[in-house]
């Protein structure tokens, strides 16, 4: 099977799925986007057909703010071990709506090998803005919880 048959086939796999997917072709370590799904492009709030062609890690870089990985160095470890890496709750910067609104999202980067040689990188892509809302509002409440024990010398409840 083709390197190129292969690319088909997991564009053709990926495009309805409801997931957001990247699939990045790793040659000399230049990351190129070759392709992302309409879930993608939604999610990124891009045209997919400008997203093809650009460097992944240039992009990222753009539009994650904190913790701001080095998605090169990630890039290379994960193609060179032919293994994968999980980003947790990286802060997406939307500069479509104001500074207060903010996304989460984790980014795994998984290898795809093919008879021992890889093929390509896939970029599964999860927002998962409402899990850190709701662990943040626990760390508020449990914080003013032990605020109210303290001033009321209450001890816990």
């Amino acid at each position: 099977m083709t390197e190129e048959r292969n690319f088909s086939n997991l564009a053709i796999a990926y495009n309805d799925l409801p997931a957001p997917i990247l699939i990045i072709h790793p040659e000399k370590h230049e990351f190129i986007i070759q392709f992302i799904n309409k879930a993608g492009a939604d999610l990124l709030q891009t045209d997919e057909h400008q997203l093809i062609g650009s460097n992944f890690a240039t992009y990222f870089s753009e539009i994650i703010s904190s913790p701001q990985p080095d998605w090169q160095y990630f890039l290379q470890q994960v193609s060179e071990q032919k293994n994968e890496h999980v980003f947790r709750a990286l802060k997406y910067i939307d500069k479509g709506k104001p500074a207060t609104a903010s996304q989460y999202f984790d980014i795994h980067l998984k290898a795809i090998v093919v008879n021992g040689i890889l093929s390509h990188l896939i970029v599964a892509i999860t927002e998962v803005t409402d899990k850190i809302e709701e662990k943040d509002l626990l760390i508020k409440k449990d914080k003013f919880l032990n605020e109210t024990q303290r001033v009321s010398r209450n001890g816990t409840w």
